[in-house]
Order: structure tokens, then C-alpha cells, then sequence
């Protein structure tokens, strides 16, 4: 397994806020609240199994309580803002920060939502750990590559269908809910979905820390 390759997924950005800067990172730059931007993989249906451990890194370098998911799937073969897939009740789920720094999970078919309040800071790395298991999406997020017990800084956990598989796989997606004032400017990088590719991952290097 190792970090996907973002210049493999697709790029859906009519207001360009969202820039696939190279391989392994992508450039969010004043997302905001009433867009739909997103990058993505669709691999089919099924694809990505009921249990899975995938990890991201996150670092926000604006935030103006916008919005921005690092890790998101969906069996949706149509794809959207999570915003549209949560109104919608779609089967799709993530993890995201808003509110000018909560760390939050949301399911959308059952429109089950957990957060962890003001727990991010501007300028400051963190690593992402999402487990899915066969009935629950939990969400780790670290201030430490090694992600140990003291590296801990946000932990939230939605109820997902038991079973459910997914086809698509967000790099990055907005949350269109109208409140065109709210952005974020942020990277998120070293995306692992244990899809198979020559590069190691970070997070078994922990190479990258800054």
C-alpha cells in the first residue's frame, strides 16, 4: 500500500479553489461554503470494501469557519459537494473541519454527525487516520506523524450502514450550505486508501513532519 497519486484523480473546481499542486498534494485556497469542489477517484462500484484504515495529512493555513473533507467516499455514481450528498441522504461519508477549526465525521444516508470543538490550530501539521469498520466510520486526527496516544487531538465516530461499500473516493470535497462569507485555505496531502502504488507511506516512514 502507499500515498495515491492525486494527479490520477479527477478535478471538479469551476471556481478554482482547489488546485492538484503534484502528486502527492492538493492546494485548497478560499473555499467556500456555497461551491461544489471535489477531487476524485471512481473505481466502481464496490471497490472499496466494508472495513478499511486510510490516512491524509491537514494543514490549515486560513480558516473563516469554511469548510474542507480530506477523506470522503461514496457509492454515489453521481458525485457532488458532501453538502448535496447530505441533503440527499446519499450513502457517503467523511470526515472534515469547520467552524474555524472542529474536527467532525458525518454519514449522509442517516445523517448521523459527531465533532470535536475547536480542537485544530492555523499553521500546525496534522495526520488524519480514518478506520471504517463494518458499522462505524471513526476519525483520529494527530499533531505528531508517529500518531501516538499523547499525539491525539480529535477523535469522532459516526454509525455507517453495516456492510456498505463504496465506489469513490474524495480527496478533497466542499459543503455547499449557502454561507458564501465562510472559506479555508489549507493543504492536504499524502492521501493512503490501501490502494497499491510504488511509493512508501508516511506513515509507516513518518518521514514528513512539517
Amino acid at each position: 500500500m502507499g500515498i495515491s497519486d492525486y494527479t490520477t484523480f479527477t478535478e471538479v473546481d469551476p471556481n478554482s479553489h482547489v488546485v492538484i499542486t503534484d502528486s502527492d498534494t492538493i492546494t485548497v485556497t478560499g473555499l467556500h461554503r456555497d461551491e461544489n469542489a471535489y477531487v476524485y477517484k471512481d473505481v466502481g462500484a464496490g471497490h472499496f470494501a466494508a472495513t478499511g484504515t486510510y490516512y491524509a495529512k491537514l494543514k490549515i493555513t486560513a480558516h473563516a469557519d469554511g469548510v474542507c473533507f480530506p477523506i470522503a467516499m461514496t457509492d454515489e455514481a453521481t458525485r457532488e459537494d458532501m453538502g448535496t450528498h447530505w441533503t440527499g441522504r446519499d450513502d457517503a461519508c467523511g470526515c472534515y473541519t469547520d467552524n474555524s477549526g472542529w474536527w467532525s465525521a458525518i454519514e449522509c444516508s442517516g445523517q448521523d454527525y459527531d465533532a470535536d470543538a475547536s480542537v485544530l490550530s492555523t499553521g500546525t501539521p496534522y495526520w488524519i487516520k480514518v478506520v471504517r469498520t463494518l458499522a462505524l466510520l471513526r476519525c483520529y486526527i494527530y499533531d505528531n506523524a508517529a500518531m501516538g496516544a499523547g499525539d491525539l487531538v480529535g477523535d469522532v465516530q459516526v454509525d455507517i450502514p453495516s456492510g456498505q461499500t463504496y465506489r469513490c473516493a474524495y480527496a478533497v470535497n466542499s459543503f455547499d450550505d449557502g454561507h458564501s462569507a465562510q472559506t479555508i485555505t489549507a493543504l492536504v496531502e499524502d492521501l493512503d486508501i490501501g490502494e497499491s502504488t510504488a511509493s512508501v507511506p508516511w506513515h509507516l516512514l513518518f518521514g514528513r513532519t512539517a
